[in-house]
Order: structure tokens, then sequence, then C-alpha cells
């Protein structure tokens, strides 16, 4: 098995969230069926993209 590189690797994030939205959050993402990783990563790369055409927008300005 090929041992991955450090920069290959993936972060853990770690934060705090009232108890009834995650059960709110964990029971739509099982209906879902998706993980709590995929929905995260996904609205990071969101927020990346919103982020860099307000960016791009602010520079045409």
């Amino acid at each position: 098995m090929e041992q991955a590189t450090k920069s290959d690797r993936t972060k853990q994030v770690q934060f705090r969230m009232p108890t009834a939205l995650h059960n709110q959050l964990r029971k739509l993402l099982i209906d879902e069926n998706i993980s709590m990783a995929d929905l995260f990563n996904k609205a990071a790369e969101e927020y990346i993209n919103n982020r860099k055409k307000e960016d791009e927008s602010n520079d045409k300005t």
C-alpha cells in the first residue's frame, strides 16, 4: 500500500454545534445519503468560489 505524502493528507476540523441543530442536520444527511464531510467540503468550495466572484467583481469597479 502506498503511503500518502504530507501534502496529500486531509485535515480534520472540529467545531461546536448545538445538539438540536446537529440532530436535525444529521437526520437530513442520513435521509439523503450524504456524509457530513461531503457537506462541509461542498460548502467550503462554494464559499471560496463565491468569494472569488465577489473579488473579481470588486476589481472591475
